[in-house]
């Protein structure tokens, strides 16, 4: 997505023909830039100040488009822009190459590599032994660099798409896309990471790559043929009049490159990323397509009013922010708009639901979070009375902070709606508990089903930010999903804003087992409003712990098995009821399983030892079932329990365990008392099933993992037993997948 060299700058440094060597153009977030010989240019979203390139910029060398930030250098140094940007840091000296990611960026400059911004997933602590770097790409949270040694990366470390894979013969272009990575080595493009929309699978027929560049979900390249995408990409072909490209950048859901005739930009243009502007000082084109994903409109709801319903649509879902203290008005509703909008149409459902950001920076600003409630419960009543008069039925309303009293003023005016179904999401509710106005017990108690996603994360100084303190409590009409474990930062704003990205990130990309089935694949949109019924108001789920509760389910719970390795790599040991597995580098252990009964899940203990790095994968008849990650895993023994994709038959399958560190601290875990289970469900909520094409069998730690297994009695209980058998080649142990 952004990449950047110390040589030449983000894959789009011109050599060639009529184009002089120092243009460059970079793809980012729904925005691009470009340096000409008037200096550096930027368009598409305006919101965050992104594209406002500021006064006394000389003689750009490099820029990067990040996500609401962008950077450049310049005769003076390192400077950035945008949204929430951070002082560059002092003492770079003669800086070369800079990427901008998603929170964070990094520059390479005589003394090496330097990031700075968020460090919440260690993307700017820079490893150490890095010796001559030469290009540097910032993805979404993660980093890599090319240096004397050949690919190194870090940052956010899973599920695995930073591990350069082995056998790479000189590596000299790279690029970084959201959660996928990319390389021009001897073997050609090699890409690695998560491959949910095939933006990993090169196709084949490349002729000599030149240059490769890694977006958001697809990845585009340049050999003697031109350019070729693939990924999840508009389907628009690559513009035809581009002449001899030599540098290319993916940003989201659009794409640049740059020929000897100018630049070509083609895919998404709903805030004019693809609209090349015409003030550039060299030949150029733009190349907007008649057709491509949805975008989604965003609304100033201070009026009081929403999109009305188009023909044919009955539902609505409505994304709004909270209180704006420093001003300005946030995008990420529309990022998030976006987002839902698009996975409703890659589902099918598009066209039976309108999306929208709402926001109401007016309203919002102020100096107390307590004023923006009490004037977004007013604005609340306006919309919702409006939208009484409307055809829409059904609702998904998603509110954070101050804004959850926006949406449950409108929730109860669309009560008065026959038959309507409300579903509210409260992202990390405002609720002031010492002053007078809006309460706890009152958010959700108009709703068909409500939800609330919170951080309960302990502040150093309670008087540092009270107000924050007001967003940690659990509201008694909603079912409460509990976040805290899932950050590292420590930072009061950053955590506050964490339960909408995470929220975010289940819109992107749901199966994670740290969603453990939660986030937007419940939500009413996605046909899962009526899984909620058995679940009783005011209770809370820990994300990343078992719930186990009472259950209506037929279960028999075999035998714990004896886990004797068949096939291993790197250190293990035997512990009561288990195995350990200890690392610095990948350990892992491979063993047969033989039943006598067929099977649809898998039941086991584990327990990080250790305070290290380690990354957990278990793998079963060749597909990933389970992931956890130390950093976040809570602490002690956790049981779980996954569904498998299908009932198994009695026979011979394939376990595998495997533990990877991101660090050189050792990490260990100890797994016990694995189980197979035969669950059928008599009364209880149905499992969630996976329903958009993701080409992935299994939903990894869904609603089974809230189911609670009871023993079997002796008398239905089964043999599972370990069968040695040599008859199979090595195993190269699991991978870590996306």
């Amino acid at each position: 997505m952004h990449f950047r060299c110390a040589w030449l700058a983000i894959g789009v440094i011109l050599l060639f023909a009529r184009v002089a060597s120092s243009y460059e153009v970079s793809a980012g977030y729904n925005y691009s830039c470009a340096i000409d010989d008037a200096g550096a240019h930027c368009w598409g979203f305006v919101g965050d100040g992104q594209t406002t390139v500021p006064a006394g910029l000389s003689n750009p060398i490099d820029i990067s488009a990040g996500e609401y930030r962008t950077c450049a250098i310049d005769d003076s140094g390192a400077s950035c822009w945008g949204y929430g940007v951070r002082p560059v840091p002092p003492g770079l000296t003669n800086p070369t190459a800079i990427a901008a990611g998603y929170s964070h960026q990094c520059v390479i400059d005589d003394n090496g590599v330097t990031c700075w911004g968020w460090n919440d997933l260690g993307q700017i602590t820079v490893p150490a032994g890095i010796v001559n770097p030469r290009e540097i790409t910032a993805g979404y949270n993660h980093n890599c660099v090319i240096d004397d040694s050949g690919v190194v990366c870090w940052g956010d470390g899973g599920p695995g798409y930073w591990d350069p894979p082995p056998g790479l013969i000189n590596p000299r272009h790279i690029s970084a896309g959201r959660q996928h990575n990319c390389v021009i080595d001897d073997n050609g493009v090699v890409c690695w990471g998560i491959d949910t929309w095939g933006q990993v699978s090169v196709p084949p027929g490349l002729v000599n790559p030149k240059k490769v560049a890694a977006g958001h979900r697809h990845t585009c390249a340049i050999d003697d043929n031109g350019v070729t995408c693939w990924g999840d990409f508009p389907a628009v072909p690559v513009p035809s009049e581009l002449v001899n490209p030599v540098a290319i950048s993916a940003g989201w859901y659009h794409t640049c490159a740059l020929g000897e005739n100018g630049i070509a930009c083609w895919g998404l243009d709903n805030y004019g990323q693809s609209t090349v502007p015409a003030e550039l000082t060299y030949s150029l084109f733009s190349y907007v397509p008649s057709s491509g994903p949805p975008s989604q409109p965003s609304y100033h709801c201070e009026s009081g009013t929403v999109p009305p319903t188009p023909p044919g649509v009955d539902g609505l879902v409505l994304v709004t922010h909270g209180w704006t203290p420093l001003g300005g008005d946030p995008t990420w509703p529309d990022t998030m708009a976006y987002e839902i909008g698009l996975r409703l149409s890659e589902n099918g459902n598009a066209n039976q639901w309108v999306v929208v950001a709402c926001h109401w920076p007016s309203d919002s600003d102020g100096i107390a979070p307590h004023g923006a409630a009490r004037r977004a419960e007013q604005l609340g009543e306006r919309l919702g009375s409006y939208l009484v008069g409307q055809n829409y039925s059904r609702f998904h309303l998603i509110g954070h902070s101050a804004g959850s009293w926006l949406i449950e003023a409108a929730a109860e005016k669309l009560e008065s709606i026959p038959g309507a179904t409300i579903h509210t999401t409260f992202l990390d509710s405002y609720a002031p508990t010492v002053l007078a106005g809006p309460t706890a017990p009152a958010l959700g108690d108009s709703s068909t089903w409500s939800e609330q996603y919170v951080d309960f994360f302990p502040l150093p100084d309670p008087n540092e930010a009270f107000w924050v303190d007001m967003t940690d409590h659990e509201l008694p009409n909603a079912y409460n999903l509990n976040l805290t474990g899932l950050s590292s930062s420590a930072n009061a704003g950053e955590r506050h804003a964490w339960p909408h990205q995470w929220y975010l990130q289940t819109v992107m990309a749901p199966l994670s087992a740290a969603t453990e089935g939660w986030g937007f694949i419940r939500s009413q949109e996605m046909g899962n409003l009526p899984n909620h019924t058995q679940y009783p108001r005011g209770e809370t789920l820990q994300i990343g712990t078992q719930l186990r509760r009472a259950s209506n389910l037929v279960a028999t719970v075999y035998e714990s098995i004896l886990l004797i390795p068949e096939l291993s790599s790197g250190v293990f040991c035997y512990v009561a009821n288990g195995l350990c597995l200890q690392t610095s580098s990948p350990s892992w252990v491979v063993m047969n399983v033989d039943s006598d009964a067929p099977f649809n899940a898998i039941l086991f203990d584990f327990e990080f030892v250790t305070q290290a790095e380690g990354w957990f994968s278990v793998e079963f008849d060749g597909s990933q079932l389970f992931v956890s990650d130390e950093r976040h895993a809570p602490g002690g023994v956790n049981s779980k329990i996954v569904a498998l994709d299908s009932e198994y038959p009695a026979g011979t399958h394939p376990l595998a365990l495997r533990l990877d560190s991101y660090s050189a601290a050792q990490s260990e875990i100890r797994v016990t008392n694995v189980r197979f289970g035969l669950v059928e469900s008599a009364n209880d909520v149905p499992m969630l099933s996976q329903s958009w094409p993701l080409g992935l069998g299994l939903l990894v730690a869904g609603f089974v993992s809230l189911w609670y297994f009871g023993e079997a009695g002796s008398d239905e209980s089964r043999s599972i037993r370990v069968r040695m058998s040599r008859s199979r080649g090595k195993y190269p142990g699991p991978t870590k997948s996306g």
